[in-house]
């Protein structure tokens, strides 16, 4: 990549679960979306600002290398992605692949294995990171075609969602890395922020005021995600730090796409016609598609949706059925929005013994629930900050109550879903919030990328202080005497503590491990999402009962410098965040000059 002084350009990927797009940071022509190229039908190619997130397996001589190519591709390989990915799968959808991205963080499965279309029969299948790889190659041959110069003269982001795992991240970064790309990553709600600021230019300093907090609430294709961003004073200056992250949550999006289709199942059923599995996946794109045009920016009243007949073949007979706005409203707005107290909790999942494996959806539809628990939580997590003292003493109910709110997501370009939110806030405060404008709701992420992509290359603009949303820790085998019956608990020690910025490097120079060599051994590593009191070298007794388990650690390392295989090397430890984003532990040995880097064994490992 050139030198930071000759990057002219910022970058923005919003590698979306629904859909991606690209933002462009010119100086002088900001704010850019890029146009991004795809197959609309067989040999027609299309450029919108959108590329959804959809990869269709063509059928055998459903499209040949004449019709199916794209510009940049010198085979076709029958896999194609973008818009007409997404209207024929609504056809065919045991050989469609949506909400890839949901997969990628899902650690039920082996990411990196080919199982998409899950559980569906056709031969070729896709891995979640080979679904990021062919949209970030389709998305950096748009930008090429756009700016020629982009991979030489820009600096590339790609957004992640801020509750992302270790893996996901890793993921993600590989997937960039392997057609070309560096990137840095940045949390999905921040770059949200971003675009905001940069919209307002310096207008943005007269609507927050120190004291503040602004909530950014994201619901996506396949996440809700939450952030607050705390306004402070910093020499005269306004100052920004995000202080809190909600947990992942597989909810948004898709699941108001499932409660669509399931309620006008229900609607075909009374009537007689009974669906199978993969006409009700059918059903389920379709009911996608009209929720996009009934709630767009220009909503119709009534759409009508045909599904072939069971057992017919596409120019059969259809089975049709109408849907309503009204009707779609009602449904999201009662499972989804509905008017909650702040002290209601999300609904606890049953704890049965054995589960399908696939995506972990949340059992608890109604984002409201989660969204009074996210502040909660926040609110308890804050405390353990000195530095967020004056805002703890501001809100002694013991909940967070947002002075402002920034909406982003498709989801909220319905007026109703926007002011049942709006209200619900409202509702839990003597004070009405304020929303932040948001003209690009699902441009927003791309656009606030790119701002924040040049704002890194050249150092101007502004920048939201934020760490690390949760603290890390590594678990440690202790040695105690064996005793009948009893497996003595797993301690955890913490090496990177909440609120650690990318860069700074946690060392524990005074306390020495020993490190197994010559043979497999798993690091165990677990974290935290509100012990932010604890410190670089803070133990954990019981990790399993006390922390989160993430994913965990594999090698096989090779001896130290005068040690046999097998033997205990005595090391430190180090942890840092890496620039880019993702997490490094290194092991330095005390008496000679090895040094292990620990990577993320990214393979499924339950």
């Amino acid at each position: 990549m050139s030198t930071p002084t000759q990057l002219q350009y910022g970058i923005g990927i919003d590698l979306g679960t629904s859909n991606c797009a690209v933002g462009l940071w010119d100086p002088k022509e900001p704010s850019h979306t890029v146009p991004l190229v795809q197959l609309e039908s067989p040999g027609h190619q299309v450029t919108q600002a959108l590329l959804p997130s959809s990869l269709y397996i063509s059928l055998d001589g459903e499209l040949t290398p004449e019709t199916g190519r794209l510009p940049w591709q010198t085979a076709f390989t029958g896999i194609v992605g973008g818009e007409f990915a997404r209207k024929r799968g609504a056809l065919l959808p045991e050989r469609y692949i949506a909400s890839s991205k949901s997969w990628l963080c899902c650690d039920a499965v082996d990411r990196t294995a080919p199982i998409l279309p899950w559980e569906s029969p056709v031969a070729t299948k896709l891995s979640p990171v080979d679904c990021a790889k062919l949209f970030l190659e389709q998305l950096r041959e748009s930008v090429v075609a756009f700016r020629p110069q982009a991979l030489q003269e820009a600096e590339w982001v790609l957004t992640v969602p801020a509750s992302f795992d270790e893996v996901a991240r890793t993921l993600t970064v590989e997937a960039a890395q392997a057609v070309g790309l560096s990137i840095t990553l940045l949390e999905e709600p921040q770059a949200a922020f971003y675009a905001w600021i940069a919209q307002q230019g310096d207008a943005w300093r007269e609507q927050v005021a120190p004291g503040e907090l602004v909530l950014v609430c994201d619901v996506g294709g396949g996440t809700f995600d939450c952030s607050l961003i705390a306004v402070g004073a910093d020499h005269g200056d306004l100052r920004l730090d995000r202080i809190a992250v909600g947990p992942h949550l597989l909810l948004g999006g898709d699941n108001m796409d499932l409660a669509l289709a399931l309620s006008l199942q229900q609607e075909l059923q009374s009537k007689g016609t009974r669906l199978d599995r993969w006409q009700l996946l059918a059903l389920i794109q379709q009911a996608r598609l009209a929720k996009e045009q009934l709630l767009g920016t220009s909503p119709l009243d009534t759409i009508t949706v045909s599904l072939a007949s069971k057992g017919a073949d596409l120019f059969a007979s259809t089975v049709q059925v109408e849907i309503h706005r009204q009707q779609v409203v009602d449904v999201l707005l009662e499972g989804f929005f509905p008017h909650v107290a702040v002290i209601e909790k999300p609904a606890e999942a049953a704890k049965g013994g054995v589960y399908e494996l696939g995506l972990r959806y949340e059992t608890e539809p109604a984002l409201t629930k989660h969204l009074a628990r996210f502040l909660h939580q926040a609110w308890e997590n804050a405390q353990a900050h000195p530095e967020f003292a004056a805002l703890i003493e501001a809100h002694p109910d013991g909940f967070f109550r947002p002075h402002k709110v920034l909406f982003n997501g498709g989801v909220f370009t319905s007026d109703s879903i926007r002011s049942r939110m709006v209200q619900v806030i409202n509702s839990w405060s003597p004070e009405p919030v304020q929303v932040l404008d948001n003209p690009q709701l699902d441009l927003a992420v791309a656009i606030g990328a790119a701002y924040y992509a040049h704002s890194k290359a050249t150092g101007e603009g502004v920048r939201i202080a934020a760490g690390t949303a949760r603290s890390y820790y590594l678990g440690i085998e202790t040695s105690r005497m064996a005793v009948p019956g009893w497996q003595p608990p797993l301690k955890a020690l913490c090496i990177l503590p909440q609120g650690t910025k990318a860069g700074d490097v946690q060392e524990l120079p005074a306390r020495t491990f020993g490190l197994v060599t010559g043979q497999p051994v798993t690091f165990r590593f677990f974290s935290a999402p509100r012990r932010a009191g604890d410190e670089t070298g803070s133990w954990v007794e019981d990790a399993e009962a006390e922390l989160e388990e993430g994913p965990s650690l594999q090698s096989t390392l090779s001896p130290g410098d005068g040690y046999e295989k097998g033997a205990l090397v005595p090391v430190t430890l180090q942890a840092h965040i890496t620039e880019i984003g993702t997490l490094e532990v290194t092991l330095q040995q005390v008496q000679g000059s090895r040094r292990w880097n620990l990577a993320f064994n990214v393979q499924h490992q339950r």
